[in-house]
């Protein structure tokens, strides 16, 4: 996450190992995000509002993070990591159920090669924002404004998919009885001693 760095770059007074210990932080916090908003994601069966939620987050974090003061904006920071970091195992639930099981495999490899184009896009446009504008903050802004556009672009979905649904968990009291051995029925071979 070069935005975090160059976020807590902007603190000044900390040393270069300083640094790398805050810029960890994000990365913390969005691991315990992972988990939670995947435990949500399963128990409710419902992929898109969570993904939704998650963009919202990250977006508010970054627009959050321009506006405040570098100790805060690293809260801030912690806030979209927890929001953008997250939403990519949330996402990539959504088109497996969406696809029949014969155009799953090159729907996923067109989704994760446009995936890869923003991999180069965005670190490029964020550092010719921040060369233009000298501050990271208009990088910050563009980031804000794909997360607050990506969230609505997720409801446009139509459909519910095979796995957007809610799952049960059946009940262990209500688990089928062992079959009674009846009187009369088949028997099978008993192990013994063997006879010649």
């Amino acid at each position: 996450m070069g935005e975090t760095a160059a976020g807590v770059d902007d603190i000044g007074g900390v040393s270069d190992f300083q640094v790398g210990l805050l810029t960890a932080v994000p990365s913390l916090c969005a691991l315990v995000a992972l988990l939670v908003s995947g435990r949500v994601s399963d128990r409710i069966g419902k992929r898109r509002p969570v993904l939704v939620v998650l963009l919202l987050l990250g977006g508010c974090g970054t627009l959050l993070a321009v506006f405040v003061s570098p100790w805060v904006g690293l809260g801030a920071l912690c806030l979209a990591a927890m929001g953008f970091k997250p939403a990519s195992p949330v996402f990539w639930t959504i088109p497996q159920s969406y696809l029949d099981a014969r155009a799953a495999a090159p729907g996923i490899a067109l989704i994760n090669s446009i995936g890869n184009l923003g991999g180069f896009v965005a670190p490029t446009a964020f550092g010719i924002i921040e060369d233009t504008t000298g501050s990271t903050k208009g990088g910050l802004v563009g980031l804000t404004v794909v997360g607050f556009l990506a969230a609505p672009s997720v409801l446009l979905v139509r459909g519910g998919g095979r796995n957007d649904r809610v799952r049960t968990r059946p009940d262990r009291a209500a688990a089928a009885p062992a079959p009674e051995i009846t009187p009369g029925a088949a028997r099978t071979a008993q192990p013994g001693p063997a006879t010649a």
